[in-house]
């Protein structure tokens, strides 16, 4: 204010322009600008100033100053519009001019989007699930959580009653809704029949706690009466075909009648609960009363909607103690230790991993996986994309030379550089937008989830979309902008290198990155796929192959007594033993690899209060030759020994081991309470009953046939028609369900479906980031060849040989790998044990791995080196030293 007051003092006694004028000139006009124009006006200031007056020549003065500005800014805009129009010719000259070195770039840059975009749809899909919902943020699942012996046990079903002492003790809870699922499979209407696998029993509150849109039908009633059914759009048209199914039967199971009640849309595939068809739980209670009564029974998914002012937390302190309140005798006769786990709705496909949960859902560390893949192949994109734009400026020097001589302004390099930074970006993203496109079905078809492609076009995406090619642009264009703009005008005509230590050493550390994020993928590959490998090669203790299982419906000839249902089975195994290719015939409750519960049992020589929490299944007498499981002491099964069936047991390795027997055969083993007792006849070999994640339980089978698989071994030959004559004798002995059967061998793949497809999605974004480094590795090599290709030149005048000049790059190249090695093990090894740890029975990370990874690089790199430096020693020397 000092200076603005003293300048207008100054002025009424001098004949010195308007100050603000001049100020405004300063700050809205270039340095050259500036100083002319003053100059220029206040020359014609003063003779106005004596001619007309002082306020007169301020008027004049300060429309002169707008006027110019004005002028200014107008020709500077149509100017920079030419400028802007020359540098996009220059730009695609030089991408036509330097074709070798645009097609690397441009092709690592569109790999690296188009990764990067692909696992961010499928990042996206994933936290997607169940986000459609309106009352998300206050929908919760009723589970547990606990022990049962030695093991973590944890479930996402719980008993029916839970539902009834909620809504009586909990007034916050506004609504709950349970699922079940049947053992109802087979829908018919006239002469269509099938099996169903989405079936659920369901309250009539599904419709007032989640988004479920009925196509026809009253959501206040449809699932509320007994023998009532909701079907989806694709099921009703199934078997009704373009008719109205609303009001008409369906059979269930050739033996229930449902009444149709509604239409449903189908739930999106982006929901954790998928379900074909809804029957009311009203149904369920007629059909089977004991699951309702019997408190051992923990069948029922429970979801609860909370009221709008609700405390989660608070509401999961009062529910402290709950299940040692109310289902005591239940945990004390499992040997369960419980506690409630209240899940929010949005987090269950993502993070629960429970017993009897959605075979669908995804781990979470796979997702961060992938989302720190996706970083680094665009980390490893923009490192080739500055190598390869260095390379090519670095040959444009005389060019940028040139410019400085001849008055280009620092500030116009650079926008120079960012100029056709940003246009090559442009490019490379549109080339990945249409190879995301293209290989969009193919991605989703690999995870398991049929997804429409519009899924691309949702607002999040396109917003990450522009965000990357924004940090790209920029990230891309700066090192580049300030590496071009920094050339000194006189060495560059003098031919003398202008790069400087800073740049090399800048450059080289960028090639560490690439090599050490490389060699980390990779030994994270190696990893992964040893891991699924040893899954899938390690035996489990029985064979698995040719053999094929079926439920069987034992459960429903419940009603024609004990005697007739073991008729049945006796009948059924004998015909089936008569087809040639059918080689053993077995029955049992249980499937390996599918969920058991452990039973708590008081083994003989061990106190009362003792006892061992172990599997227990019941098979029939042939179960253990149709596995092919060994017993290593005493002896199978047989009908020899008429008491098997009743008071005989197997016991594993495992469970001999726990109970500390020095001679197990004939010694008792009896439930907790005493109400059933067993005889040990033989000692089985160890079997994995579940995945390799968790450890060898102890097992305990009883010769109880009355079950719900059949097990049968078939041979290889004539399989087609072997199936036909099974089915056969099916469809005679059993009219009211359909023959039904599967491999064992794919029930035991599919216990690491979720291995199998994070293996596959990272070994595709593994080999493109190893396909974007090697483009990274192509740019440093040009660079170096570039920079010497007159030493290559002299050194082949003097008889070197093309090999020779390779080891030269070699050498150098293995410097970097071997210092990205260094770091890169660590980081790798950390991120393969951290993965392994959530499996029992595990690879070993050996020092092979890291070695194979290291040489995998390093032939990755020398291949690449090789090519480029014999081309280049190849050419004649005398084109060599005339290079300049």
């Amino acid at each position: 204010m000092y200076f603005i007051k003293k300048h207008k003092a100054e002025r009424t006694m001098s004949n010195k322009p308007p100050f603000i004028a001049n100020l405004i000139i300063r700050l809205f006009s270039r340095f050259d600008e500036e100083f002319d124009l003053i100059r220029t006006l206040s020359d014609i200031y003063k003779e106005r100033l004596m001619d007309h007056g002082r306020l007169n020549a301020d008027i004049w003065y300060w429309k002169q100053v707008l006027h110019s500005l004005l002028r200014n800014r107008i020709f500077n805009i149509i100017w920079s519009m030419k400028m802007l129009k020359n540098y996009l010719k220059i730009a695609f000259r030089n991408i036509k001019r330097y074709k070798t070195y645009s097609i690397v770039n441009l092709t690592g840059l569109s790999l690296g989007i188009a990764s990067s975009l692909l696992i961010l749809a499928y990042v996206n899909f994933e936290f997607s699930f169940d986000e459609y919902h309106g009352n998300k943020d206050r929908i919760y699942r009723f589970a547990a959580t606990g022990t049962q012996g030695i093991n973590h046990y944890s479930i996402a079903s719980v008993h029916s009653s839970v539902k009834d002492y909620l809504e009586l003790n909990f007034p916050e809870v506004e609504d709950i809704v349970r699922f079940a699922k049947p053992w109802l499979e087979t829908f018919s209407n006239g002469d269509k029949k099938f099996k169903e696998d989405g079936l659920y029993y369901a309250d009539n509150s599904v419709f007032n706690i989640f988004d479920l849109e009925l196509l026809s039908g009253d959501p206040n009633n449809a699932l509320t009466l007994p023998y009532t059914v909701v079907l989806s759009a694709e099921l009703a048209e199934k078997y009704f075909g373009d008719e109205n199914p609303l009001g008409k039967i369906i059979k269930c199971d050739d033996e229930y009648e449902f009444t149709i009640t509604g239409i449903m849309v189908k739930p999106p595939v982006n929901s954790h609960l998928q379900y074909d068809a809804l029957i009311s739980m009203e149904s369920m209670k007629k059909i089977f009363e004991h699951p309702f009564e019997y408190r051992g029974h923990f069948d029922w998914f429970t979801y609860i909607l909370m009221r709008e002012d609700h405390n989660i937390d608070e509401f999961e302190s009062k529910l402290s103690g709950f299940f040692d309140q109310q289902y005591s005798d239940v945990l004390v006769s499992t040997g369960r230790n419980l506690s409630v786990l209240i899940q929010p709705l949005t987090s269950i496909h993502l993070y629960s991993n429970l017993t009897y949960d959605n075979p669908g859902n995804t781990n979470i560390t796979y997702i961060y996986g992938l989302i720190t893949s996706a970083v680094f192949i665009l980390l490893i994109a923009i490192f080739n994309y500055v190598n390869l734009s260095t390379v090519r400026w670095t040959k444009r020097t005389k060019e940028i030379g040139m410019r400085k001589v001849l008055g280009a302004f620092k500030e116009q390099l650079i926008l120079q550089c960012f100029g056709e930074s940003a246009l090559n970006t442009l490019i490379a993203f549109i080339i990945g937008i249409i190879l995301v496109v293209l290989t969009f079905p193919y991605l989703y078809f690999i995870s398991g989830y049929n997804l429409d492609i519009g899924f691309l076009t949702t607002r999040s995406l396109i917003l990450q979309a522009l965000m990357i090619l924004g940090i790209i642009s920029f990230t891309a264009s700066v090192y580049t902008a300030f590496f071009v703009s920094g050339f000194r005008p006189i060495k560059i005509i003098k031919g003398i290198n202008t790069g400087g230590k800073n740049i090399s050493f800048s450059r080289n550390a960028l090639v560490v990155l690439q090599f050490l994020i490389s060699i980390s993928l990779i030994i994270v590959t190696i990893g992964v796929f040893g891991q699924i490998d040893f899954l899938k090669q390690t035996g489990l203790g029985f064979n698995d192959k040719q053999l094929i299982y079926s439920p069987v419906y034992t459960d429903y000839m419940g009603d024609l007594g004990n005697e007739k249902v073991d008729i049945w089975i006796s009948s059924i195994k004998q015909e089936l033993l008569l087809l040639e290719g059918v080689e053993e015939v077995s029955f049992t409750t249980t499937l390996p690899g599918g969920y058991y519960a452990l039973s708590k049992l008081n083994p003989e020589g061990l106190s009362e209060q003792k006892t061992i929490n172990a599997v227990l299944y019941d098979v029939s007498d042939d179960y253990l030759k149709t596995l092919e499981i060994e017993i290593i002491e005493g002896r199978r099964f047989t009908k020899e020994f008429p008491a098997d069936r009743d008071n005989s047991v197997i016991i594993n390795e495992t469970a001999a081991k726990m109970i500390g027997w020095e001679e197990p055969i004939g010694k008792k083993i009896k439930t907790e309470n005493g109400d059933k007792s067993w005889t040990v006849v033989g000692i089985m070999k160890d079997i994995h009953c579940r995945s390799l994640h968790h450890k060898i339980d102890p097992l305990v089978i009883t010769n109880f046939p009355h079950s719900h698989y059949m097990m049968l071994r078939i041979k290889s030959e004539n399989f087609e028609n072997t199936l036909a004559g099974i089915e056969s004798i099916w469809d005679r002995m059993e009219p009211n369900h359909p023959f039904e059967y599967s491999f064992l061998e794919d029930r035991i793949s599919s216990m690491y479906n979720s291995e199998e497809k994070a293996g596959k999605i990272v070994q595709i974004f593994a080999i493109l980031a190893i396909i974007i480094s090697s483009l990274g590795i192509f740019g440093f090599v040009s660079y170096m060849i570039e920079q010497r290709t007159k030493e290559i030149g002299i050194r082949k005048t003097f008889g070197a040989t093309e090999m020779s000049i390779a080891c030269i790059f070699v050498k150098n190249l293995a410097v970097w790998i071997v210092i990205a090695s260094v770091f890169a093990i660590p980081i790798g090894y950390f991120i393969v044990n951290r993965w392994l740890e959530s499996y029992a029975y595990r690879i070993n990370v050996g020092w092979e791995i890291f070695l194979l990874s290291g040489l995998s690089a390093f032939m990755l790199a020398l291949v690449t080196i090789l090519f480029q430096t014999i081309k280049a020693a190849c050419a004649k020397p005398v084109e060599t030293l005339r290079y300049e």
